[in-house]
């Protein structure tokens, strides 16, 4: 099954930030209004666990945004979904949808937002004055925008069967959000989707995938990389969703793989060893086909090790996206003197 993953609260903030060097250099660095907040910037090791989820997933599922990943007319969205791994819907939510805003204005309305939050999700932004929300209610807009971002990131999660890619931090928010409502009884218009399909990248087993590409470029040469694909594929099949042994699980796999691959790694000795045990029987005229018929052999399934060997190896795909993303980085700087 497809690893589908949607980014949530600040992983959100981080993605757009870091995409939009690429897509849209213009609408970053600001302080201020939409993508103030949708942009804003984030420490560089959320950046990182975010690039290294972009290519470990099979997509990223963006909840709708007035943004575009088009480079020219030709990026259509399948190509964009295949060649960038990226896919944004406005269906069957929009982002300003109607019972979103409604909601989204109530809460902050009713100051269900801890103070703690409130200062974490606007850091870095201007202060801005109470406005008028929807519903007739007021309150700083802000705030208002991260609240209805979060409702929309779990609404086109469920819609599209995606896990979320989320914080510790805006996993309490938004439970501490549902706890609220349902102590004050308010009849919901939608569904309140349910935030247990989740991973938390900053995870310990997690970041001993990460790597820290330069730039987006350099992040998508990994992720076209056929050998990172490989591993990314092997990454995907242990890695736990909401569970929370999680990372004891996830470090056991990686153990077994090394298990694994200094088994094979035995194996392929012997492998070799054979196969140079056949090549001096070549020497004697009588046992010359007996020796190229267990040469084959032995050399067939030294490559079957080998490619064994590979698989087991998913474990150091962080390191294998560096070396790669920074090969590119350096081959597209080559007119620096």
């Amino acid at each position: 099954m497809p690893l589908v993953m949607t980014p949530v609260g600040e992983y959100e903030n981080a993605f757009f930030h870091f995409n939009g060097q690429k897509f849209q250099p213009q609408y970053l660095g600001r302080d201020y209004g939409y993508y103030g907040v949708l942009a804003r910037q984030q420490p560089k090791d959320r950046i990182d666990r975010i690039a290294t989820f972009s290519v470990i997933s099979d997509r990223l599922q963006i909840a709708g945004a007035d943004w575009s990943f088009r480079r020219d007319e030709v990026d259509t969205p399948d190509k964009i979904q295949a060649e960038f791994g990226l896919a944004m819907s406005h269906d069957p939510i929009g982002e300003w949808d109607n019972d979103t805003e409604a909601l989204g204005a109530m809460l902050i309305a009713a100051n269900a937002i801890p103070k703690m939050d409130l200062e974490r999700i606007t850091k870095g932004l201007k202060r801005g004055k109470r406005q008028d929300l929807k519903l007739g209610l007021k309150g700083r807009w802000d705030t208002y925008h991260y609240v209805c971002r979060l409702i929309h990131q779990l609404r086109t999660s469920q819609s599209f069967s995606s896990t979320l890619l989320i914080s510790d931090e805006d996993r309490k928010l938004i439970e501490t959000l549902s706890s609220f409502m349902k102590s004050e009884r308010w009849p919901l218009p939608f569904e309140w989707p349910d935030p247990d399909n989740y991973i938390n990248p900053s995870k310990s087993p997690y970041g001993l995938l990460l790597f820290s590409p330069p730039d987006y470029d350099a992040l998508l040469a990994a992720r076209r990389n056929k050998d990172v694909a490989r591993y990314a594929m092997e990454v995907r099949k242990h890695i736990k969703i909401g569970n929370e042994r999680a990372e004891v699980q996830m470090i056991k796999s990686m153990k077994d793989a090394i298990d694994k691959k200094d088994i094979i790694e035995h194996c392929e000795g012997v492998f070799e060893a054979e196969s140079w045990g056949w090549r001096v029987m070549h020497f004697l005229p009588v046992l010359d086909k007996i020796a190229i018929f267990g040469e084959l052999v032995a050399e067939l399934c030294g490559r079957w090790a080998k490619r064994k060997k590979k698989e087991c190896e998913w474990y150091a795909i962080g390191p294998k996206m560096q070396t790669i993303a920074i090969e590119d980085y350096l081959k597209r700087k080559d007119n620096i003197a």
